[in-house]
């Protein structure tokens, strides 16, 4: 205020500074001329010691003080030249006396908001009203030198604390102003003061102007230039300000669920930001790694010097932070500085939701690249009055942002452009104002970039609180708010209120807007009458060659490109809602499967916002509704427990069933089923199951294929059991039952396993019984059992009657029939073989007591049976060669076991004893019984050692030993039978006068190596040679006893 205070009367002083301070933002704008001072002093002195002061002195006493301090205040402080120029003692007392007094004033007069502790609390408030002192200019003009050679009068508007705390730090000589400019108050000081002196540079404000503000001294700014190196006032060559593109955004994008930094699309376009040293070619780019994550975010951005210079924000790290906070408009705001009225979008952990007073919308789950954290989006709308402590806030801060601007409607924005750039056709809607006195009284200036020019929007343009702003189509900018005056409410705010736009020719997107399939291909046409607007989609192929249709690729959930119209690149952005059912944690959902229905399982169902959710199962022919669940949300989702549709799914009988999405009467499909795993299993069992269900078709072809397989292993074995491809996509209950059909194939079929070569038996039987030990035990027993039926070399103890026994406590069968009938093939085996002895010797009477009418024994009585007990009784009469043809008859008429068997060892037998070793035709018959069958191939084995030509060694004969003794074999016979038997531990040399008895015992010696003793025999054997039959082998046997002897 340009007027000077006379020494007249106090009352009538301070009546007219009364009347000045209530226009005044701080008390140091009534200025008081230096000479005054003295005079006023004593008329104060007086007052203060008067018995009947008046009520002026305190409001005499302030303007005093703060002009005091403007005039005298030095590096020894403000006390001592205040209390001489009171003439008081200048002590501890007289500052507690006089400080009282003046905090008082301050706040009665609401120039400041509290009392304040510390040393300080009576001096720091004076100097706030104060601001720079006389003495202090040179010094703050120094510095102001220095910071706008480096940064510009701009980018010290928006210097960051911490750099310009650095900047006084270095180049500020005082103690007392350096203090000052490091405190707040010294900060936003300025902070103001630059944005002044931009605006008098854009022609914004001229020196009149500036000299008129509020907030300063009357007087102040022409000081300052005259202590500038280069006063902004002063004509002669100007350089442009260094300009700088805006500082990029922390924003939530709710279309993609993520946290993403939005960046200025015209500095964007032009790469002017880097982002980890890298060129920001995409706007917004979202943040897809931790590392993106921190309390502050930083990179560089080019200014109009060409300088990269560095910049910083406020960023967000979920491990300090719990709850995020994001305006619609302007992004992430750290909520422990103050949380200013508004709409906000809350992420928090999805178990600790807003209170319902505040919520407006759920976004449902976000995509945070934390795999430990589970997060929610909602909506809320925070008011002066909101109880914060939701926040974690339980004392609320002072708000730190005013948004004195706002699009008064949006009726034309264009659908799918991001929030942060409205995107308008034809002309830009009015600018709704806030507290439109600030703006009729120059306090606040509104201003507008149209990327062609900056300018102000004059107060006389206004009306109704609203300003209409002609821009020329295809023009991006933006339209802000900042103060003129220096007020202290706006004092730690350089805008407030900021618009960025783009404003197109007219035109129309249509979006899809329904709900669609996984696999359904959705169009986006452009209709414009320009020519010169074109548009652009990524995940599409265009539909024709205008470039205005496009056809999106299946899958794709958010719809992203390019609008272009003359020099202006539109980012778009548009929702395509599919139908989808999946569980919380994971991405997508092929299937669920009936064991997620034992325990609660959280689900997202995905359908159109604010539309009824209801979903359906159906097997392609028939559907089953499981209920309405509530609202979709905002973002077209819905959270439930598989708990909330199990009743309804209980219902359900068929193995595979496809999840719908109800859009109003419409049914739109899931990609995800139902898979009831021991519905499946029973459907493979089932003997009558094929491929013709209605079901099948909805199967992913990898579950197909191995259904498809698995019914192929149930009818036939197949050579090699192939794992599907692409088992990872198939449920684990299934994978897991065919693995179960792969090791029963590998041990009932012998089938190879391609992806396991180097399995063992020995490690199926293991991985059977981890599954299951009744199985396992079963699939032992097979397994020890074949060895068995097979005729293999088995373990003491492993006979018919002992597995019999076990098989008698197994309760697991396997679960195809034709396995089935293999164990039970073995098992029937098994009991013949275990009959077997008990039949022979029960025959064994039948031939011994010889030919009869009729005969007693079972075998006997069988088909063949009579004709083979004559065979042996003709046998055990010496009539071997007649034995043989009566036997072979039997053989050659396809009689079976045991019938077969005996006959086959009958006549092995005769030719054995009438000298065929080396000549014996092959017999073809057929055996079912192992026991006997093994004998007969441990007595061609006996054979083929008689062969002297062929060394072999000395064949075992366990089983022919047992069955031996029970058969009507001869003497003879038995004795030669049992030198092998007893060959490895009791055998008697010589003491065989039979002449194959001893031709035996020389090939066992031979085999045995026992030199003179084989000589012995030979001896032995030349006395009895004469008894040999008339074989073809006959003659070998004596040239052999010739060599020995």
């Amino acid at each position: 205020m340009n007027a000077e205070a006379k020494a007249t009367d106090l009352d009538v002083l301070a009546q007219e500074w009364a009347k000045r301070l209530k226009s005044c933002e701080y008390a140091g704008e009534v200025v008081v001329p230096e000479a005054e001072l003295p005079v006023i002093a004593k008329q104060v002195l007086r007052e203060l010691f008067s018995p009947r002061r008046s009520a002026a002195y305190r409001k005499c006493l302030l303007i005093l003080a703060i002009n005091c301090m403007y005039y005298k205040h030095d590096e020894e402080g403000f006390w001592i030249h205040f209390c001489n120029l009171l003439n008081i003692d200048d002590n501890q007392q007289s500052h507690e006396w006089l400080g009282v007094m003046l905090e008082g004033e301050l706040l009665a007069l609401r120039l400041l908001p509290h009392s304040r502790p510390g040393p300080f609390r009576f001096v720091s408030p004076l100097r706030e009203q104060c601001g720079i002192t006389r003495q202090e200019i040179p010094r703050f003009a120094f510095l102001l030198n220095h910071l706008n050679e480096r940064y510009g009068w701009d980018g010290i508007r928006t210097l960051e604390r911490e750099n310009f705390t650095q900047q006084v730090t270095a180049h500020v000589q005082g103690k007392h102003l350096s203090q000052f400019l490091k405190d707040d108050q010294g900060w936003f000081f300025t902070r103001d003061v630059a944005r002044s002196v931009s605006q008098l540079q854009r022609n914004v404000l001229d020196l009149q102007d500036l000299e008129q503000l509020h907030g300063y001294r009357t007087g102040f700014f022409r000081e300052l230039f005259d202590a500038l190196e280069q006063p902004p006032d002063k004509t002669g060559p100007v350089t442009d300000p260094v300009t700088r593109p805006p500082l990029p955004r922390l924003i939530f994008l709710p279309d993609f669920k993520q946290v993403a930094l939005a960046f200025d699309q015209k500095g964007s376009n032009a790469g002017q930001y880097k982002l980890s040293g890298e060129i920001v070619r995409r706007n917004p780019i979202q943040l897809e790694s931790e590392d993106m994550f921190d309390l502050t975010i930083g990179g560089e951005r080019l200014n109009s010097d060409s300088e990269w210079e560095s910049w910083s924000i406020a960023g967000w790290l979920p491990s300090r932070l719990p709850v995020a906070l994001f305006h619609m408009e302007r992004g992430y705001v750290d909520h422990r500085n103050g949380v200013a009225p508004g709409r906000y979008y809350m992420l928090a952990p999805f178990k600790k939701p807003p209170p319902n007073g505040v919520l407006l919308n759920s976004y449902g789950m976000i995509d945070l690249p934390f795999s430990e954290l589970d997060y929610d989006a909602w909506l809320v709308l925070i008011e002066a009055t909101t109880n914060l402590e939701f926040l974690g806030i339980f004392q609320r801060p002072l708000d730190g942002i005013t948004n004195l601007i706002s699009w008064a409607e949006e009726t034309n924005k264009l659908p799918g452009t991001y929030d942060l750039e409205k995107t308008f056709i034809g002309r830009l809607p009015p600018i709704a104002l806030g507290r439109c006195e600030l703006f009729l009284s120059n306090a606040v200036g509104l201003f507008v970039d149209d990327g062609r020019e900056v300018r102000r929007v004059k107060p006389v343009d206004f009306s109704d609180e609203k300003v209409h702003i002609d821009i020329p189509i295809n023009s991006r900018g933006r339209i802000w708010a900042e103060p003129i005056s220096r007020m202290r409410e706006f004092a730690r705010l350089d805008t407030l209120g900021e618009l960025p736009f783009c404003l197109l020719p007219e035109c129309r997107i249509t979006w899809p807007d329904r709900l669609y399939r996984f696999r359904d291909q959705p169009e986006v046409i452009l209709v414009a009458k320009d020519d010169d607007i074109s548009l652009e989609i990524e995940n599409a192929e265009p539909i024709d060659s205008s470039t205005r249709a496009w056809r999106v690729m299946p899958g794709v959930g958010l719809i992203q490109g390019y609008l272009k119209s003359g020099n202006c690149e539109v980012p778009l952005a548009h929702r395509v809602f599919r139908a989808d059912i999946h569980k919380r944690s994971e991405a997508r959902t092929p299937y669920l499967v009936s064991s997620d229905f034992q325990n609660p399982v959280s689900l997202i169902v995905s359908g159109i916002p604010r539309t009824k959710a209801e979903i359906t199962l159906t097997d392609g022919k028939e559907t089953r509704r499981l209920g309405e669940l509530g609202t979709f949300n905002e973002a077209g989702e819905i959270s439930l427990s598989t708990f909330a549709i199990r009743d309804a799914l209980s219902g359900y009988r068929v193995p595979v069933g496809q999840f719908v999405v109800m859009d109003g009467s419409s049914e739109v499909r899931t990609e995800t089923l139902f898979v009831d795993c021991d519905a499946v299993c029973e459907w493979i069992t089932n003997p009558t199951s094929t491929t013709n269900v209605q079901w099948l078709p909805l199967l992913p072809s990898p579950i197909a294929e191995m259904l498809v397989r698995t019914l192929q292993i149930r009818d036939t074995p197949p050579k090699q059991s192939i794992m599907p491809v692409n088992a990872d996509s198939i449920p684990v209950c299934l994978i897991r039952l065919f693995e179960s059909f792969r090791h029963l194939c590998f041990v009932f079929d012998g089938s190879e396993l391609p992806d396991r070569p180097d399995a063992t038996g020995d490690q199926i039987i293991l991985e059977c019984q981890a599954e299951n030990n009744k199985k396992g035990a079963t699939v032992s027993w097979f397994v020890q059992a074949k060895k068995v039926f097979d005729a293999e070399k088995i373990a003491e103890g492993s006979d018919a009657e002992a597995l019999l026994a076990e098989y008698s406590v197994i309760s697991w069968q396997p679960p195809f029939q034709r396995w089935r009938d293999k164990i039970e093939q073995i098992v029937r085996h098994l009991k013949d073989d275990v009959e077997a002895l008990p039949l022979v010797e029960e025959w064994k009477k039948d031939v011994e007591r010889g030919y009869s009418a009729s005969y007693a024994s079972r075998i006997a009585s069988q088909a063949g049976g009579r004709d083979l007990t004559h065979a042996w009784v003709i046998y055990r009469a010496g009539n071997l060669l007649a034995a043989v043809t009566k036997a072979k008859t039997l053989l050659n008429g396809g009689v079976s076991s045991p019938i077969a068997d005996l006959a086959a060892i009958l006549v092995r037998l005769c030719w054995f004893r009438l000298g065929y070793f080396k000549s014996q035709p092959e017999i073809d018959f057929r055996s079912s019984n192992k026991k006997l069958l093994s004998s007969y191939r441990e007595l061609v084995s006996i054979i083929g050692f008689a062969d002297w030509t062929n060394e072999r060694p000395v064949p075992a004969t366990k089983n022919l030993s047992r069955v031996a003794a029970a058969l009507p074999i001869t003497a003879q016979d038995r004795s030669v039978l049992k030198l092998f038997a007893e060959a490895e531990h009791d055998w008697q040399l010589g003491s065989e006068r039979d002449w194959l008895g001893c031709y035996c015992e020389l090939l066992l010696a031979r085999a045995m190596n026992m030199g003179g003793e084989t000589k012995q025999i030979a001896q032995l054997f030349q006395g009895i040679i004469k008894n040999v039959p008339a074989s073809p082998d006959r003659s070998l046997l004596i040239e052999i006893t010739e060599k020995y002897l």
